[in-house]
C-alpha cells in the first residue's frame, strides 16, 4: 500500500509540473515577426522565452543522394528492356516526340483546369472587415495584441510625373482611412511609414513591410483561431 501511495504521489507531482509548465507557456509573452519584401518574399518568425523559431520560409533540406544506376549500379526492379523486334519504328505515331509532347501538355492543362490551385488573398480591407466583426470578448482580445515596429516602404511609379503624384495621393488617402479604422481594434506603433513617388521607376521591387505582434500566448492562440475561422467564412483561404 505504501508503494502504491508513493507512485500516486509521484504521478501527481508530475501532473502538477506539467500543468505549471503549460500555464507558464500560455501566460508567457510571445512575439510574432512578420515581413514581406519585393526582393526576398515573405518570412515569419516566432520568439518565445527569448528563443526565435523560424516558421517561414523553411530551411532547404539536404539533397538526397542519387542512386548510381550506370556502371556498377543495379537497375531498378521491374525495368526490363523490350526486345528489338517489339520496338516501334521511328515513323510510328507512338514514337513521335512531337505528338508525345502535345499529349503531355494537353494532359497538364486538363489537370490544372480540373483542380485549380486556391490562392491566399488577404488585403487591408479584408483585415479591416474581419476586425470590424469583433465585438465583446473578441474585441478585448484584439485590443490586447500589440502591433509594433511596423515598417512600410512603398515606391509608387506611374506613366509620368503627374500620374505618379496622383497615385501617391490616392494611396495616402486609402491607407490613411484603412489604418485609422484598424487603430480602433489594434494597438499600432509605426517605426517607418513611407510612400515614395518613384518617378524614374528605379525603386521598383524594393517595397517592403514588416511588423511585430506581441501578446500572451493564450491571447495569440485565441486570436489566431478566431481569425482563421473568419477567413474561412469569408472565403479568403
Amino acid at each position: 500500500m505504501a508503494v502504491l501511495w508513493l507512485i500516486l504521489k509521484v504521478l501527481l507531482w508530475i501532473l502538477l509540473g506539467l500543468l505549471a509548465l503549460l500555464t507558464a507557456t500560455l501566460l508567457a509573452p510571445v512575439t510574432a515577426e512578420l515581413g514581406w519584401s519585393g526582393e526576398k518574399g515573405t518570412w515569419a518568425n516566432v520568439r518565445v522565452f527569448g528563443v526565435r523559431i523560424r516558421l517561414f520560409p523553411r530551411k532547404e533540406k539536404a539533397e538526397k543522394k542519387k542512386s548510381k544506376t550506370p556502371g556498377g549500379g543495379k537497375a531498378p526492379k521491374g525495368s526490363v528492356k523490350a526486345p528489338p523486334e517489339q520496338e516501334k519504328a521511328p515513323g510510328s505515331a507512338g514514337n513521335d516526340p512531337q505528338s508525345g509532347r502535345k499529349k503531355t501538355a494537353a494532359g497538364q492543362k486538363a489537370a490544372k483546369s480540373a483542380a485549380p490551385e486556391k490562392r491566399f488573398e488577404l488585403t487591408l480591407d479584408a483585415v479591416r472587415g474581419i476586425a470590424g466583426t469583433a465585438g465583446g470578448f473578441m474585441g478585448k482580445v484584439l485590443a490586447a495584441l500589440r502591433v509594433h515596429h511596423i515598417r512600410v516602404y512603398l515606391p509608387v511609379h506611374g506613366q509620368d510625373a503627374a500620374a505618379t503624384a496622383l497615385a501617391v495621393g490616392r494611396l495616402h488617402a486609402v491607407l490613411g482611412a484603412a489604418l485609422g479604422a484598424l487603430q480602433n481594434f489594434f494597438r499600432l506603433e509605426f517605426a517607418q511609414y513611407e510612400l515614395e513617388p518613384d518617378y524614374t521607376g528605379e525603386n521598383a521591387g524594393k517595397a517592403f513591410f514588416s511588423c511585430k505582434i506581441t501578446a500572451h500566448a493564450i491571447i495569440m492562440l485565441i486570436a489566431c483561431i478566431w481569425a482563421l475561422v473568419r477567413l474561412k467564412k469569408q472565403h479568403v483561404i
